[in-house]
């Protein structure tokens, strides 16, 4: 291997962030996890706080829509270049502690997955959840977590402080803008929501159940219709949306690679920037005989369910579902 655990080194010019195409702008960081694999030649990178500060805006709009702090990222040895150090410890655990406050401002392990889960064990043996098709049994789980998640996210609710506006806000705003699926899957939102809240004004679970199960009858064509346009859409949705539309599997990692290649592409042609080699597109995670090894616990991950449905978390959040073969890890 050419570097060494903590050596400080510049990214070379002309290497492009994986998740937006953008340019990395000569960051410079120092090594903190080299490939157990000499073969693999990919090098974790702590961003130092000069870094920080610069980085790009598409990229750091990708870290606050995923509310993932950017600090590090990994790269190929072949991307890197020897470097000294530019800053002290304090200024980078400062610069650290201000992205952090921007990307993460929530403390995302409080949610009471507890109650979530006691609701939906109980929800499944109910007569409500045997009245929806095989089809909305198979999303019900995901749609149900998923609400409860962005719900406390976002908004910042509880199970027991959902309301009105915050089934309006998630189901209207966050599910459309952020949740990547075919059309169909967003159809089964309204149904399986206006049945799961019913179940928690019968069982007397949730105070404002009754009100939001009358909101969910009203608004579920217009989480279809939201869902539908492009307009709503993130930013990363937007991308993955595209290469779905182009028959892009999503749960082929290598298939969304050579598609973000020829997106990089087509930027950097529209932008009248040279086109990124092959060898310079950047890497999130090296493989491992382990495939989860080497996920941090609050990496953002993108998975895949049997319905087709995508879903992006953090893998904390995923990591049950992964590790039980309930969803396969995409990227």
């Amino acid at each position: 291997m050419r570097f060494q655990l903590n050596d400080h080194v510049r990214v070379k010019p002309g290497v492009l962030l994986q998740e937006t195409g953008e340019p990395v702008p000569g960051w410079v960081g120092q090594i903190t996890e080299v490939p157990a694999d000499t073969a693999a030649q990919i090098y974790l990178i702590e961003l130092d706080a000069f870094s920080l500060e610069q980085l790009p805006e598409k990229y750091l709009a990708d870290c606050i829509e995923h509310e993932e702090i950017g600090t590090s990222y990994y790269f190929r040895e072949d991307d890197l270049e020897p470097a000294a150090r530019r800053d002290t410890d304090e200024q980078r655990t400062a610069a650290q502690e201000r992205l952090e406050n921007i990307t993460n401002p929530l403390e995302e392990d409080d949610l009471d997955r507890a109650t979530v889960s006691e609701w939906i064990g109980a929800f499944e043996q109910s007569p409500l959840y045997a009245a929806l098709t095989p089809e909305a049994q198979e999303s019900a789980n995901v749609i149900i977590e998923t609400f409860a998640e962005y719900a406390f996210n976002y908004p910042g609710y509880q199970p027991d402080d959902w309301t009105v506006a915050t089934i309006r806000e998630v189901c209207l705003e966050l599910i459309p803008r952020k949740f990547t699926a075919e059309i169909e899957f967003f159809e089964l939102v309204g149904t399986v929501l206006n049945q799961f809240f019913g179940f928690l004004a019968e069982s007397n679970r949730q105070k404002n159940a009754a009100a939001m199960h009358r909101e969910i009858k009203k608004i579920a064509p217009e989480i279809v219709r939201n869902a539908k346009d492009p307009r709503n859409w993130g930013m990363a949705k937007g991308i993955m949306m595209q290469a779905m539309g182009t028959g892009v599997d999503l749960s082929d990692e290598h298939a969304i690679s050579d598609f973000m290649a020829s997106y990089s592409a087509n930027m950097a042609r529209h932008a009248g920037l040279p086109e990124p080699g092959p060898k310079k597109q950047s890497l999130l995670r090296p493989a491992s005989g382990n495939p989860f090894v080497n996920i941090a616990r609050n990496e953002t991950v993108r998975v895949k369910y049997p319905d087709g449905s995508i879903r992006d978390g953090k893998f904390k959040r995923l990591e049950d579902d992964l590790r039980a073969g309930k969803c396969e890890l995409v990227r």
